[in-house]
């Protein structure tokens, strides 16, 4: 259920609630935690409540977005061990989700655009043998800052070129249910540029991509509960990506 008010020409509120489930995947149900053969048909569903209440306005060429939200869970879903790649999941209880979020873009002199996004989550179990813990894999605050130039150059080989670069930066991330280690936050900068073409209902994009511009060393990703404890899987260094697009609209 939702409901949006019009403050404004340029600006509304808005307040949402929903109840659902999400059932296991096959993934999920592949393996038992008891290292039994069979399906592990003892994992139940997902159930949430979520409220939510936002702000959306825009002032002149700024648009903002706020947002706070509250989401319970029972029957939380969460890995139990990570094995040679054999994964198993268990129920532990029920977590709360509470955070903010946050949004401005910007469209600046000499063809210049900003983009500014941050989110803060707390993610806790309130139930279970985790009570008071985090939840595993999910950073506690992140923040996103992007600046665009997208000039009108003239000549059908350099329409729609544009060129960002971009920084986001992420907060620890926990490796498990037990809170035991976490993987550190961490910054980094990249750096992407293209141009776009449209001939009729065809669509050329043609980009280059470099990720980690500053050569950072740091963790990208955590294997939750690995059972060696091989949690941390580090980022490539500086690296970069050439690509071509076409697409065809009907």
């Amino acid at each position: 259920m939702g409901l949006l008010y019009k403050l404004s020409r340029h600006s509304s509120v808005y307040a949402d609630y929903g109840h659902g489930f999400v059932t296991p995947t096959f993934y999920q149900l592949a393996y038992r935690p008891d290292g039994q053969p069979g399906l592990n048909f003892a994992l139940q569903p997902m159930h949430l409540h979520n409220a939510e209440v936002g702000l959306r306005s825009t002032l002149g060429a700024v648009r903002l977005e706020a947002s706070v939200y509250d989401i319970t869970t029972d029957n939380q879903i969460i890995v139990n061990s990570s094995v040679k790649g054999r994964t198993t999941y268990v129920n532990a209880g029920s977590t709360r989700r509470d955070g903010v979020e946050l949004s401005a873009d910007a469209a600046l002199a000499a063809h210049l655009s900003a983009r500014l996004a941050y989110s803060l989550i707390r993610v806790r179990f309130t139930g279970g043998p985790y009570n008071g813990n985090t939840l595993p894999g999910v950073p506690r605050q992140q923040l996103y800052a992007g600046l665009s130039w997208r000039p009108p150059l003239p000549g059908a080989a350099l329409q729609g070129f544009y060129t960002t670069l971009s920084a986001l930066v992420r907060s620890q991330v926990f490796v498990d249910a037990r809170n035991s280690d976490a993987a550190q936050g961490y910054g980094v900068l990249d750096w992407a540029a293209g141009v776009r073409q449209r001939h009729g209902a065809w669509r050329l994009s043609e980009f280059v991509r470099v990720d980690n511009v500053l050569d950072r060393n740091y963790v990208a990703a955590v294997v939750i509960a690995d059972s060696n404890g091989r949690y941390f899987e580090a980022a490539p260094g500086r690296n970069a990506m050439v690509g071509v697009q076409l697409t065809r609209g009907f």
